[in-house]
């Protein structure tokens, strides 16, 4: 079964010209630095007001795969949300919160332990 990382970015103001860039080059930066087999992250065109960003992408369903995928997804949604800063963001594995730090970005606990990658080799 498929595991989805979703994402959303809410503000009450649009985002601007040079914004929407930023973001549309991030988005493709990520997509093409993908690993293989990786679905690639899709942003939703049709928001709702006040909602900036929005997307998702399923996460492979092979565990090392799955795992590196996270690391990558994770990677890119910390250049994302740096790159609008001042707006609220949500960031799910499913139903869990992928937890926000101010100097790593976003990260599930664990999820680059050498042991545990080494493991799913």
């Amino acid at each position: 079964m498929a595991v989805t990382l979703q994402y959303i970015a809410e503000r009450p103001t649009p985002l601007d010209p040079e914004e929407l860039s930023r973001v549309a080059r991030l988005v493709e930066q990520g997509n093409a630095g993908a690993p293989d087999g990786a679905p690639r992250l899709v942003p939703d065109t049709d928001l709702p007001e006040a909602v900036v960003l929005r997307g998702r992408t399923e996460l492979p369903v092979h565990p090392l795969h799955a795992l590196t995928s996270l690391l990558h997804w994770c990677a890119t949604l910390t250049e994302l949300r740096r790159a609008v800063p001042d707006a609220w963001w949500s960031v799910r594995l499913d139903r869990e919160q992928v937890p926000w730090d101010d100097a790593t970005g976003y990260a599930v606990p664990g999820m680059d332990d050498p042991e545990l990658l080494a493991a799913l080799r």
